[in-house]
């Protein structure tokens, strides 16, 4: 048995349409939090070995950009890859509670006040960079299903 990631088509084949339904949101947000993580990660070495510094406010919000876009990205793109058909529509249902989530964020934020430990500057970032990134990946899943009703 192949075990080479990704699946090949006849490897999706055997994988039942209910099951691959069941797990477009749970590897969605499994992907988001992996990548999330891991970009913090690389800027925590950055931080740690090559002397960004902790504090380095450009190098902190291009961080926050970067992980936000990614996580958000991947969460679109992988949940809209395991589905079974209709990528369009769930990609912009999964653009949607990335949305959701994002407002909710803010929202903790205004109800927190003074007790979070969220800074508005790196929140903002983190909601425009992920509103760009799933506007980004429902744009490729638009355009992936204009070329399959051209052909």
């Amino acid at each position: 048995m192949n075990t080479n990631l990704p699946l090949s088509k006849e490897q999706k084949k055997n994988i039942p349409e209910w099951l691959r339904w069941i797990l477009v949101l749970p590897t969605s947000i499994f992907v988001f939090i992996v990548v999330y993580r891991v970009v913090k990660f690389g800027n925590n070495i950055c931080n740690t070995y090559l002397m960004c510094g902790p504090n380095n406010l450009w190098v902190n919000s291009m961080t926050e950009a970067l992980s936000s876009g990614a996580s958000a990205f991947a969460f679109i793109w992988f949940g809209t890859k395991v589905a079974p058909k209709h990528r369009f529509v769930v990609s912009i249902i999964l653009a949607f509670i990335l949305v959701f989530i994002m407002g909710m964020s803010f929202y903790a934020r205004i109800i927190l006040g003074d007790k979070s430990t969220t800074s508005w500057l790196y929140l903002a970032i983190a909601i425009i960079a992920s509103i760009f990134a799933a506007v980004g990946a429902v744009w490729h899943f638009y355009e992936k299903q204009l070329n399959e009703i051209m052909e």
